[in-house]
């Protein structure tokens, strides 16, 4: 029998998507949804005016190719012109954003569909483009520069994706000119972290690839509602000197699996509070509400490492994938390209087309900043143990100590990890010593981890918390509702299970008395940590103050800590106020004991609770109700 011949060709590929779209849909799905209709029949029209035929559509991405490259880029600058006035003429919550890539190259013809080189290559262009631009691949701009009169912007070489790119801005009105991204440099990431790639490529092909024919399961994959948790690694030589290797390589994994951008992630305070949990799968997934577990063990035999990872469907208990890697331990932050790309390849030959596409795009570079170097990635373990043990006893030695071993591992290699960790410590320690210095490094040292990482969440988060906590305090302005929410919301962009960017967003949400949107908020947040940390206590009880909930709020905050003043309010309005005093009075000796000082309301009604006056009022008032019928209760 003789074989086919692939059938292939040179053609230009407009890519295009939604700015912010994860994050719109999770405000308010049923109205995006409702606004990419409009826009799509926007395209569909441009599109076939200008020859063009679309190819593939997937949640809010079109791909379409053309045989002239004038014609591709005239109708992606009549689409960003025609989207902006639309958005000129529609109320806020309509209006849409989208990203351009186009590139010529060669593809493979798949009956009425394309894939291969010349789609990855646009699709990266399109990622590197601003809101509202649109960005050319080098042999696109040379073709259209001689028979245009559009205004160019070379970027240069840009690494995208694991591929270097020439890019080239078409100027475009209303688009700043921005300064040429600095190239990072390619981490080829940890074999140990790598399992995340392969565990999201075989997740994908046990059980995700195979539903998408069919529409309702298709929109599952694409909007994210397939769920996953990765429960933390078994440290099976049970040398404790390995602990904390396996449990970063365990948050690694979980971290990397989000960054695919096509599941649901359980949270990394959740999975590990599974960690040596004696119950069966099957109870956890229903606990968790997931669709597939991954699990697995570490083994260190002197110098030599075995990791074994088996990924298992949740509604039947049973193992789809097992997978062992074997390494030299000095060596083991070094495999992850090698062992994705392996996987995205079998992907691509069993299922092709354009998911497999979707995969291998997003794959080669998840986990892009992680340590090579295992020293440096060692002394970045020790620091963020520092900087988490920081939150129970000597605050402030802990955090300098963590800033010392990030500078060190900085020294030996620069990595996302490193930056975050000083971000992240700097910044508390601003917030604690009320020190400016620590947060003008704090600024600093992120904008470096900005350049080297663009797609860093935790430094997104890191300047949240700066944006929202610190320049109020610093320079004594008003937080800066679009820009905090800004940052928070380009942390989920790149890590969109990033369960503590939802929960900063309700806490902000309902500071500024925006309720309805602090609930969603914390919903997300609770899907993807149901098992909350102790100080998310704070972010439910403003939350459901706000919307005089006072039910929950009475239940979130009992479940964290230092939280007795919001559940004294919430018991109080349910007429539970035996509970509420003793609640009260807990705050007070915890108050005592925090401030070495006694607890009058006239230390309290000068703190700012909310930033919208109404509900600070509303708070106090409340709380002097309390505070009244304590004060005149017999004190043990």
């Amino acid at each position: 029998m003789a074989e086919t011949k692939t059938e292939r060709k040179v053609t230009v590929i407009l890519a295009t998507d939604v700015v912010g779209y994860s994050t719109k849909m999770e405000e308010n799905e049923d109205q995006t949804l409702k606004n990419l209709k409009a826009c799509r029949s926007i395209i569909d029209g441009l599109v076939e005016e200008y020859h063009g035929r679309i190819f593939n559509t997937a949640g809010d991405s079109v791909l379409a190719e053309f045989q002239s490259a004038v014609e591709a880029v005239i109708c992606a600058s009549e689409f960003q012109k025609t989207i902006k006035e639309r958005n000129n003429s529609v109320p806020e919550e309509e209006q849409m954003e989208f990203r351009i890539g186009i590139n010529m190259g060669d593809v493979v013809i798949e009956g009425d569909n394309l894939y291969g080189d010349g789609v990855n290559v646009a699709a990266r262009l399109e990622a590197l483009a601003q809101s509202g631009g649109i960005c050319l691949s080098k042999n696109v701009h040379e073709i259209v520069n001689k028979k245009t009169d559009f205004q160019f912007h070379d970027l240069g070489e840009q690494k995208v994706k694991n591929t270097v790119l020439h890019a080239v801005d078409v100027s475009i009105e209303g688009v700043s000119k921005r300064k040429p991204p600095q190239p990072h440099k390619q981490s080829s990431s940890t074999k140990l972290a790598l399992l995340a790639a392969a565990l999201v490529l075989m997740v994908a092909g046990a059980g995700i690839y195979a539903l998408i024919p069919k529409f309702d399961e298709e929109k599952r994959v694409l909007f994210g509602d397939l769920s996953v948790v990765v429960l933390p690694l078994k440290n099976v030589s049970e040398d404790e000197k390995d602990a904390a290797f396996v449990n970063g390589l365990s948050n690694s994994i979980r971290t990397l699996v989000a960054k695919t951008k096509r599941f649901s992630v359980i949270s990394q305070t959740t999975s590990s509070a599974y960690k040596n949990s004696q119950k069966p799968l099957k109870e956890i997934a229903e606990e968790l509400n997931v669709d597939y577990l991954i699990e697995g063990g570490f083994q260190r035999l002197g110098e030599d490492i075995s990791i074994n990872v088996v990924m298992v469907e949740a509604k039947t208990g049973k193992m789809v994938w097992d997978q062992t890697y074997n390494e030299k331990f000095v060596k083991s932050l070094r495999l992850q390209q090698e062992i994705a790309l392996n996987v995205v390849s079998h992907l691509t030959n069993k299922y092709g087309g354009f998911w497999a596409t979707l995969v291998e795009q997003e794959i080669p570079d998840i986990g892009f900043g992680q340590s090579e170097n295992m020293d440096a990635h060692q002394l970045i373990l020790m620091g963020w143990r520092e900087f988490y043990t920081s939150f129970a006893n000597d605050t402030v030695n802990r955090l300098l100590r963590a800033v010392d071993l990030g500078k060190q591992s900085l020294e030996m290699e620069e990595a996302t990890e490193t930056y975050g960790l000083l971000a992240y410590s700097y910044g508390r320690l601003a917030g604690i010593t009320k020190e400016r210095k620590y947060f003008e490094e704090a600024l600093a040292i992120a904008e470096k981890g900005l350049n080297f990482d663009p797609s860093a969440d935790l430094i997104y988060r890191a300047m949240g918390y700066a944006e929202f906590d610190l320049r109020p305090l610093f320079e004594k302005v008003d937080p800066d509702l679009q820009t905090i929410l800004g940052l928070y919301d380009k942390s989920i962009q790149y890590n969109p299970s990033d369960s503590n960017s939802y929960t900063w967003k309700a806490l902000i949400y309902a500071k500024f008395g925006q309720g309805e949107k602090a609930v969603k908020s914390a919903k997300r947040a609770l899907e993807l940590s149901p098992k909350m940390q102790g100080w998310e206590c704070w972010p439910y009880a403003f939350t459901y103050f706000v919307v005089r909930d006072f039910k929950n709020m009475l239940i979130y905050s009992k479940k964290g800590r230092n939280c007795e003043e919001f559940a004294a309010i919430a018991a109080y309005e349910l007429g539970q106020k035996e509970a509420s005093l003793q609640l009260f009075s807990e705050y007070v000796k915890g108050y005592k004991k925090q401030y070495k000082e006694d607890y009058t309301f006239d230390v309290l009604k000068n703190r700012k609770h909310f930033l919208v006056e109404k509900e600070n009022a509303e708070f106090l008032r409340r709380l002097k109700v309390i505070y009244d019928a304590w004060a005149l209760a017999p004190q043990s």
